[in-house]
């Protein structure tokens, strides 16, 4: 499949080199792609895409970064450019990040250590309305559209859904645990720790963990024995 127009791109990625070599990568192999924007992180892109009038045909946008991360720039991007396409670029190999990512609505996902060739073939492929997902995220979204493991539970007084992984990340807080040792007990990272329980605080509209857990008490999400 070759592309036969100009593609603008923008690429999110906090970390310099791998940008760079990216960027470098690619332009050198396709000469239609013209990278407009290079942000180190979400509002770094926010900034530089407010101060031009060229709209960026597809992003490619890394999950883990400082300060607005790649799914909250996503978020950011539906509401605001839903035309514009996305592929994520990340290292990230956590299903429930993963699925994170999926639902938000994004038209591909790609190691950003892969082949520049499959890279090429991933942007080429979005840039006419397909979409580029490898053998395993595919069998994730197929786990998401047959309801697999992933039950909503709701909070009886607030109307507020929550996944049982989260009800499950509740209850070792309630227990004591720490971020390190849930990780561990989890097999995730401090970063994906954080992540989620940063979640479940906007989702409760609180600020830390003896709020939430008061939350959860106070809507039976979770019992005094639990």
């Amino acid at each position: 499949m070759q592309i036969n127009q100009e593609l603008k791109l923008a690429i999110i990625e906090d970390h310099i080199l791998v940008r760079q070599g990216i960027v470098e990568a690619l332009t050198r192999t396709n000469e239609k792609l013209t990278f407009i924007i290079e942000a180190d992180n979400g509002l770094d892109f926010i900034t530089q895409v407010d101060n031009r009038e060229i709209a960026v045909d597809i992003v490619l946008v890394d999950l883990e970064m400082n300060k607005m991360d790649g799914f909250e720039t996503i978020t950011w991007l539906k509401s605001h450019f839903p035309e514009t396409r996305i592929i994520v670029i990340t290292q990230i190999t956590e299903e429930l990040r993963i699925r994170e990512a999926l639902k938000l609505g994004i038209d591909g996902f790609f190691d950003k250590f892969g082949n520049v060739t499959d890279l090429n073939s991933a942007i080429q492929t979005v840039a006419v309305g397909g979409s580029y997902f490898p053998g395993y995220i595919k069998q994730i979204q197929h786990k998401l559209m047959n309801g697999v493991n992933i039950e909503k539970l709701e909070a009886m007084s607030t109307g507020v859904f929550f996944t049982e992984e989260e009800i499950n990340l509740i209850k070792l807080c309630y227990h004591g645990y720490y971020n390190k040792e849930i990780s561990k007990m989890l097999n995730l990272s401090d970063k994906s720790i954080e992540f989620y329980l940063n979640k479940l605080y906007k989702k409760m509209n609180v600020t830390n963990r003896i709020e939430m857990i008061r939350y959860a008490l106070t809507n039976e999400l979770i019992h005094v024995k639990s």
